[in-house]
């Protein structure tokens, strides 16, 4: 079962799926990325741009985007193996990609945090430069063509992501999959 995290830049997408998969059996969903990798990222895979474009080129991508000058791309494979499988498979997205993902049958949980705990977040990890695009972002999960495509909305706290992984984990997914639009 795919399952999407979906959260602008900060509220802990990443983190809280990273605990997912260490404490609660999850299976990650990797992204191919032209940007180098941060440490302990083990969910972006990195590759040149002539193999991101390669792998374009040759119908493997399910969905691509650019990010401050970097390309990420989520497999067609990894997509259908994610679908397929009875476990949960955990991916984080941005509100605005939410859409590209209407043709699978998955679940989407929105994670929200307070502003000012958001702002907090990202000068701590020393990304307050995109503060107020991850601002933006998080107003979107409110937005009516995103909220429409959201099964649950979960705040995220600072320091308490493990309790955030928890209440992930014990949600109902079988009664949250939405089939393929």
């Amino acid at each position: 079962m795919l399952v999407l995290l979906c959260g602008s830049s900060g509220v802990g997408r990443s983190e809280c799926l990273k605990r997912l998969v260490a404490d609660h059996g999850w299976a990650m969903v990797p992204w191919l990325t032209t940007r180098a990798p941060r440490d302990g990222e083990r969910d972006r895979i990195p590759v040149s741009r002539e193999a991101f474009e390669d792998a374009d080129r040759a119908g493997s991508i399910f969905y691509r985007f650019e990010f401050h000058g970097h390309h990420y791309a989520i497999l067609r494979r990894a997509v259908r193996a994610a679908v397929e499988s009875p476990l949960p498979h955990g991916t984080d997205v941005l509100p605005s990609s939410l859409a590209a993902f209407d043709e699978v049958s998955r679940v989407a949980i929105g994670i929200s945090a307070d502003a000012f705990d958001l702002g907090a977040r990202l000068r701590a990890a020393g990304r307050g430069q995109r503060q107020l695009t991850a601002e933006l972002e998080s107003r979107l999960l409110f937005e009516p063509s995103v909220a429409d495509r959201i099964d649950r909305v979960l705040v995220s706290h600072e320091g308490k992501l493990a309790e955030l992984a928890g209440e992930l984990a014990a949600l109902p997914f079988a009664s949250l999959v939405r089939p393929r639009a």
